[in-house]
């Protein structure tokens, strides 16, 4: 469970505004630039509170770390990390609006074929992310969008 700080803030620049999800490592807000500079969007994931500890906290600053590396138009790219006034690490990435690809499919009543090229398409950004060495653990429908 994410542990939103008491200002309801990621950082400095970020509001949260709701959930989006929940995963294995941590949960997913919907967040909202808030300095005034500009408006956008972002997707703040924190590491569950639940599962802190010197291991967990390492593999999430690597996720963050491949995260920066990665440049590819299908990816999500990483704005921002950091850890809340609570102490719980997160990541700020750009958010992507949109649905499961299994939730597309369905209701669009994609046969096999459409859905085996819209599949093709995904393995691009994922050949990218092998490219430099990281293996797609959390990889699934629900991250395909």
């Amino acid at each position: 469970m994410c542990e939103r700080s008491s200002s309801g803030r990621a950082s400095a620049w970020f509001a949260l505004v709701s959930p989006l999800g929940q995963g294995g490592m941590g949960t997913v807000w919907l967040a909202e630039r808030s300095d005034g500079r500009f408006e956008g969007r972002a997707a703040v994931k924190f590491l569950n509170a639940g599962l802190m500890g010197h291991v967990i906290e390492e593999r999430f600053t690597r996720e963050g770390s491949i995260l920066a590396r990665l440049a590819h138009p299908q990816i999500a790219h990483l704005i921002d990390a950091g850890v809340s006034t609570i102490g719980q690490p997160y990541l700020v990435l750009e958010y992507v609006d949109g649905q499961p690809i299994d939730a597309y499919c369905d209701a669009n009543r994609l046969t096999i074929q459409p859905r085996v090229r819209l599949f093709l398409e995904v393995l691009a950004p994922v050949a990218h992310a092998h490219a430099i060495w990281w293996c797609i653990a959390t990889s699934s429908h629900r991250t395909c969008w």
